[in-house]
């Protein structure tokens, strides 16, 4: 077993990721130039859920919504479509999630997904719209039958 299987795994926090880099006015790269073309966000704009259906990268999770909301903010000034979403998680309460997105194709946001990870050293989750109707559509169905069963 190598030397590194054995070092301890210690998670970084999301936020601690950005600050490593600092903020410029200019792109350093394509895809930091492409997502400030693309999103033309204003720095008064207030933060806003996104919009509804497509894909979207998922990329942090937050308890506390100024925590979420600071993150965003930081993710707008890189360049990135970011906003917050609210969601209530079952036995966890509500979470506010940090999304990049909408994009219009699973290859779109996958393509943006491998250079995001790779130029913000972070690991996005592709969120398929597809798939979390089918979990919603299952997890109604489920409450139901429960809901028919306690009846009898």
């Amino acid at each position: 077993m190598p030397a590194a299987d054995k070092l301890p795994v210690v998670p970084l926090p999301a936020g601690t990721l950005l600050d490593q880099t600092p903020v410029t006015q200019k792109p350093k790269d394509p895809l930091v130039g492409l997502a400030r073309d693309v999103s033309r966000v204003e720095a008064t704009a207030p933060v806003m859920p996104g919009a509804e259906g497509g894909f979207q990268l998922q990329v942090a999770s937050f308890k506390d919504q100024a925590d979420a909301d600071h993150f965003v903010e930081e993710l707008l000034k890189r360049g990135h479509r970011a906003y917050r979403q609210p969601a209530y998680v079952a036995d966890r309460g509500l979470w506010h999630r940090v999304r990049i997105g909408p994009f219009k194709t699973k290859l779109a946001a996958a393509k943006y997904k491998a250079e995001f990870d790779a130029k913000e050293r972070m690991s996005a989750y592709l969120v398929d719209p597809d798939k979390v109707k089918r979990q919603e559509e299952l997890r109604q169905n489920k409450l139901a039958a429960r809901a028919q069963a306690q009846e009898q």
